[in-house]
């Protein structure tokens, strides 16, 4: 080959370079670690199914991290270090706690990773891109919707879940605001609790006792709210006697709906917004524009509207399971 040739083939040779390199990241299969607060509870077992569904459609990897409760921020801070170490392409984040996962996160972002916050807000500038549901909002709902029943006067006690939790402190603002603009409405109580069933048992009993003249009770969610009808139903006192509300509708909570158990339910879209999450994550791995705020719209549902809500968007199928990695390959 002469000079002039060699020159030319190394000259083309160099152009053609940045087309391969995009060619091969086109097709390398994208790993996003999905990391959750509570995995346990079953709304973010109904995200969980959302999450895989998508990334089998968009053949994309899915590896899951789960706190196992909104107290554990130190361990969803060890996660997001080690997610660093395992060069993700993105993550979902829901956070354990606004402010303090900011560090952890903003030091994922600096590594390259893109990072979508999901469902709990990280309040970090450095996310450009985010998918929510409105928590005050949802709050708001629950107590319009037990007020309307009271016909706008009763107490009422309040049970607004884990403490320290911004999910937590947004409905439970959002409710307690609401009941204040009606003069008629007395909140004789506001106790927190773990998002889960046994300890939400154990304060409403004591609340029961405390107030046994109590006429409704607005609950953080699901597994809250199953405590305080577990507790109301200990007590024997009849469906209807105390009115209940809850955000989320998962079966269980339809179910106790159908049985006269609970007269208000606030639910967003989980699946439909795990799979937002994925679809929006990947196209910002791939550089594509992303919006900087997708919402996902709660609704009131009460046992008259029950019948006629669409509830394809709420629930993973009976006998799913979640798996704790999904492969595109």
């Amino acid at each position: 080959m002469g000079r002039r040739a060699l020159v030319m083939f190394m000259v083309l040779s160099w152009m053609a370079f940045p087309v391969v390199v995009r060619i091969a990241e086109a097709q390398k299969i994208p790993t996003i670690a999905v990391m959750l607060p509570n995995g346990g509870d079953p709304y973010f077992q109904a995200k969980w199914y959302g999450y895989e569904m998508e990334a089998k459609r968009l053949k994309v990897n899915l590896i899951f991290y789960d706190a196992g409760g909104y107290a554990n921020v130190n361990k969803q801070i060890s996660q997001i270090e080690d997610v660093i170490q395992r060069k993700v392409d993105g993550i979902i984040f829901t956070a354990t706690s606004s402010t303090a996962t900011i560090p952890a996160i903003e030091k994922a972002i600096k590594a390259g990773i893109h990072v979508l916050n999901d469902n709990v807000i990280c309040r970090t500038d450095m996310i450009k891109a985010r998918v929510m549901k409105n928590d005050y909002e949802i709050g708001m709902l629950q107590a319009t919707g037990l007020i309307e029943l009271l016909g706008g006067k009763g107490k009422v006690v309040m049970l607004p879940g884990p403490a320290g939790a911004d999910v937590a402190i947004d409905r439970k603002n959002g409710g307690e605001d609401t009941f204040k603009r009606f003069k008629g409405i007395q909140i004789v109580d506001v106790k927190w609790t773990e998002s889960s069933s046994a300890p939400a048992m154990k304060v409403m009993e004591d609340i029961l006792q405390a107030h046994p003249d109590l006429n409704a009770v607005h609950t953080f969610a699901g597994m809250v709210m199953q405590g305080a009808v577990q507790a109301i139903k200990a007590a024997g006192i009849k469906p209807g006697k105390i009115f209940v509300g809850s955000a989320d509708m998962v079966d269980y909570q339809k179910r106790f709906m159908e049985e006269g158990w609970v007269q208000v339910l606030v639910p967003n879209t989980p699946v439909q917004m795990a799979k937002d999450a994925v679809r929006l994550c990947l196209d910002m791995i791939q550089k594509k524009p992303v919006p900087p705020m997708t919402w996902n719209r709660a609704v009131l549902v009460t046992p008259k509207t029950l019948p006629y809500y669409n509830w394809g968007d709420n629930a993973a199928p009976e006998g799913w399971k979640p798996s704790m990695s999904v492969s595109a390959k």
